[in-house]
């Protein structure tokens, strides 16, 4: 892919840098995945830091989760010319517009955001459509809920972060800690504590 011209590219909304990125992981797909997929993203980032990487506001639309700024940011990038469009046919006769990345998109996402994001990818992205609705319909904030409400993400806010156990952005910075050199082997650590014992002595 090659890079869109010098200084020619405005700074794209945080949600235009999701939707980029997931074209960019998982390669060309339909518009109806990909929203799924940006849903299924706020929901995990949700259950393991209280918060979404969007900033969707998601109500119960004719089929299923939906936020009309979905469309603004892909606008974003199809202005720019990042994303081309054309038509997929579906089996029972409908169309759906179907997406694919033309250039690299400069993206300012943080680590866990990222991560989150290739989760969702890696396992979602290729699942039979069919499949990831059904994930999508049985989810906590879509079950029970008519057509036309908000959907009340904030249900599953923190829930694996409380079962687990453990802080996923405070492991995320210790990675990219110990990735940069700055870390402590266990040797070096009980050589030092050692040391300090020694001195007091």
């Amino acid at each position: 892919m090659g890079s869109p011209a010098e200084g020619r590219m405005k700074t794209l909304s945080k949600n235009a840098q999701l939707l980029a990125h997931i074209l960019t992981r998982v390669g060309g797909m339909g518009v109806t995945r990909l929203l799924k997929l940006v849903y299924v993203a706020d929901l995990e980032s949700r259950r393991l830091r209280g918060r979404p990487v969007s900033t969707l506001r998601f109500y119960f639309h004719r089929h299923g989760p939906f936020d009309s700024a979905f469309y603004s940011a892909l606008e974003e990038l199809t202005c720019e010319g990042l994303v081309k469009e054309s038509g997929v046919w579906h089996p029972d006769g409908s169309r759906e517009r179907s997406l694919a990345l033309q250039a690299e998109v400069p993206l300012a996402l943080d680590a866990v955001d990222v991560h989150i994001l290739n989760g969702v990818c890696d396992t979602y992205g290729r699942m039979p459509l069919s499949d990831l609705l059904a994930r999508v319909y049985e989810s906590p904030p879509m079950r029970g809920l008519e057509r036309g409400n908000t959907l009340p993400m904030d249900i599953v806010d923190n829930r694996d972060r409380k079962e687990i156990g453990f802080d996923i952005e405070a492991l995320i910075a210790a990675q990219q800690e110990a990735e940069s050199g700055n870390y402590v082997t266990g040797a070096d650590f009980f050589d030092g504590l050692r040391a300090k014992i020694a001195a007091r002595s």
